[in-house]
């Protein structure tokens, strides 16, 4: 297989994931031939260019929240939903319930 070029034409996700993994392997024996660690966000700021698609996705989920919002927000929802009236659900159910409690949006909010 070839490498896509990035510079030729605008990649599809499916050219970028392999250039991605392409560059990935590479980068990573590069680096850790010389006894470095390998940093996810030094990747994204170096081969970021080539891969618009993923790296948006990279920075929206390597990123750290500037609060604790979102971390006390889970507590407060798995609090609720596994409350002793509720104590009959089993944990995957419990996961599922706390998992889409924060991913579903009503239309009224």
């Amino acid at each position: 297989q070839t490498k896509p070029n990035a510079s030729s034409k605008t990649l599809t996700v499916r050219e970028e994931l392999m250039l991605y993994s392409l560059l990935a392997i590479e980068t990573y024996n590069m680096i850790t031939s010389k006894g470095k660690i390998p940093h996810a966000l030094d990747f994204w700021r170096t081969h970021g260019d080539s891969l618009p698609i993923l790296q948006a996705l990279a920075y929206k989920y390597l990123s750290t929240s500037p609060t604790s919002v979102p971390p006390e927000s889970a507590f407060s929802t798995a609090s609720y939903l596994a409350r002793k009236q509720r104590s009959r659900l089993n944990v995957q159910t419990l996961c599922w319930s706390i998992y889409l409690k924060d991913k579903i949006v009503y239309n009224d909010e």
